[in-house]
């Protein structure tokens, strides 16, 4: 803990321990002492206060970035202006409280907490996942060849050691017996096709197969690629085989599907984690702190009838128009965060009421129409939807400077088309960096956010030609999210 303050710090441990955490907590008020606390560690969690006298919370928080990138860490302050808490969360502030607040102290620290843990699964995964398939490369380049050349019956007429070992046969016992006796039974119908479907004009061919042996139960999975031989009839004398063993590499495959099966969990678990922090704090700030506010003006608005002396009267009224902005801002914020109308009413209105509200701070003229929806699509959807329409009326405002905005919904047999197009300035989608094109990690959030879904992403701009971001969801079932 980066505290200066032994009383402030005892709150906080207090706070800390009486919601149940067993915690072992050390007190630093320096640089020095701060990063002697960090070679010490490792540390579960970092509390810090901003306002230090030689040093801050920022600078604390660029230390332990620079050791560790996903340290949970919460800043503490009496006093963090807007722009002071936006740059300590850009430079990786798990969040930020104020002290006079600290009852958000154990959620913000069980959030973090949590998060942090999610991370840790998330990078372990990742590494599986590399470790995974380097072991996948290393099997394939390794492999031993089996050789076998048959008849145009299949039957076998020749065969190399390293495919009697494999069978755990005499390679003179092989001659003669039928190729497909060494295939299982479930895929002897497709190696017989392919054998089959050898001719002069196309004379190679590859399969897959499981592959029976009589000192293994289980079945082992090969990969072939066999040749016909010719006559000059055209007629096919012989079939020469290569194969390789591809058992450990189809469990590896498999391995590495569960594993981005479990990525694609993981990445929704996050979503949903900052979709449902988007959504309390939405509903808390429209709830809770504008119905205060509300009460506050009407307050006011009361008080300012009864008094009769002018300058207090307007003193008053500086105060309604100010209590009027603040709501204003807080609900607007509140919208940007997760508009109600989506949990409440759905996605075409949600849509249908940001545009409206982005139409009249850009002055741009909406346009929106919805057709063949039918009632409610399934949360993820609607979320992944929405956001890629705030998303795009963002870069609509900040880049385009379009009179007019258009959005499409369409639903068919099985996608959700969504189209957000306008008739602004346009950009070249080949430029680096350009509006929605390049590197912008507006376009990539869309991208990733479509891909959890299997969806695509399709942004089509030109100089002076305005820009058309297509979406299209497959509906169909999502990636299911395991419960811990």
């Amino acid at each position: 803990m980066l505290e200066d303050s032994e009383d402030d710090a005892e709150l906080e441990l207090q706070a800390i321990r009486h919601a149940g955490f067993d915690c072992e907590m050390r007190r630093v008020d320096s640089r020095a002492s701060f990063q002697a606390a960090l070679d010490e560690g490792p540390w579960d969690l970092v509390l810090a206060d901003y306002n230090l006298p030689s040093f801050t919370g920022l600078d604390a928080l660029l230390l332990v970035r620079a050791r560790d990138p996903v340290l949970p860490f919460i800043l503490i302050s009496g006093t963090l202006g807007e722009d002071r808490a936006i740059e300590s969360l850009k430079a990786g502030a798990s969040d930020y409280l104020i002290k006079d607040s600290l009852v958000r102290l154990v959620p913000a620290i069980r959030r973090a907490l949590g998060e942090h843990q999610e991370r840790l699964q998330h990078l372990a995964t990742q590494r599986a996942l590399e470790e995974s398939e380097e072991r996948y490369r290393g099997i394939v380049e390794d492999q031993t060849e089996l050789i076998v050349r048959c008849d145009r019956q299949h039957a076998i007429r020749f065969a190399n050691q390293a495919f009697g070992r494999w069978h755990g046969r005499q390679v003179a016992s092989l001659i003669g017996m039928p190729l497909l006796d060494f295939v299982d039974e479930v895929d002897r119908g497709s190696v017989t096709g392919a054998l089959d479907s050898l001719s002069a004009g196309s004379p190679i061919v590859e399969c897959e197969c499981r592959a029976s042996s009589d000192f293994d139960d289980q079945p082992r999975w090969q990969q072939w690629t066999f040749r016909g031989f010719f006559d000059r009839s055209g007629r096919l004398v012989q079939i020469q085989g290569v194969g390789r063993d591809i058992t450990e590499r189809v469990s590896m495959l498999n391995t590495v599907q569960r594993m981005q099966q479990r990525l694609r969990q993981l990445s929704w678990r996050f979503l949903g984690i900052i979709e449902g922090e988007r959504r309390n704090l939405s509903r808390e700030l429209h709830d809770e702190i504008g119905q205060i506010l509300t009460g506050i003006r009407f307050n006011l608005e009361a008080l300012a009838r009864q008094v009769t002396d002018a300058k207090a009267q307007e003193r008053i009224r500086d105060s309604i128009e100010s209590t009027q902005l603040v709501l204003q801002r807080v609900r607007h914020v509140s919208h940007n965060l997760r508009p109600v109308q989506l949990d409440d009413l759905g996605l075409i209105a949600a849509v249908r009421l940001h545009l409206d509200r982005q139409a009249s701070i850009g002055a741009f003229r909406p346009h929106f129409s919805a057709r063949a929806l039918e009632g409610r699509l399934a949360p993820e959807v609607e979320t992944t939807c929405f956001r890629i329409a705030q998303e795009s009326l963002t870069n609509v405002l900040r880049h385009s400077g379009a009179k007019n905005v258009w959005i499409e919904l369409e639903q068919n047999d099985d996608a959700l088309l969504l189209s957000i197009r306008d008739d602004g300035r346009g950009f070249d989608p080949r430029a680096e960096g350009a509006g929605l094109g390049g590197e912008s990690l507006g376009l990539l959030g869309m991208e990733e956010r479509l891909a959890l879904l299997g969806g695509t992403l399709q942004v089509r701009s030109a100089p002076g030609a305005g820009t058309d971001v297509l979406a299209r969801i497959p509906l169909r079932e999502t990636v299911p999210v395991e419960n811990d």
